[in-house]
């Protein structure tokens, strides 16, 4: 049920979930163990104060095939601080459907470049003149 990849640097760490799929919609509800992982990612990162990220593949799209989200943690949010706090709002959320059952769609996503490109900014020592 862990976590497929953990970035940490001087700044930053968080963990990351990876999918692939060639449909641009992911379902939750399609499997029991994926909404359990979920779940599980929510309790430990909001334990660690790390934000749970999910990296979505779309097979076949051309040019920036990636998407980032996080998982909403709802009200537990009041307990990140600094970096975390300011990543955790940014980033789109995997949103539930009707029946509660999260959904990932690819075009809801944050583009992998502008993920990136927002991680070397906030990672950058900011001019303090």
């Amino acid at each position: 049920m862990g976590m497929d990849l953990v970035a940490i640097t001087w700044k930053v760490s968080f963990p990351i979930e990876v999918k692939s799929s060639t449909s641009a919609v992911l379902r939750f509800s399609r499997s029991e163990k994926l909404a359990q992982q979920a779940q599980q990612a929510i309790d430990d990162c909001v334990r660690a104060g790390l934000v749970p990220l999910y990296a979505f593949r779309l097979k076949g799209k051309r040019g920036d095939s990636w998407r980032v989200f996080s998982l909403n943690i709802g009200p537990k949010r009041e307990q990140y601080a600094g970096f975390q706090k300011c990543l955790y709002d940014r980033l789109p959320k995997i949103a539930p459907s009707k029946d509660g059952n999260l959904i990932m769609r690819w075009d809801e996503g944050m583009p992998l470049s502008k993920f990136i490109d927002y991680l070397a900014v906030m990672s950058t020592p900011q001019d303090k003149t």
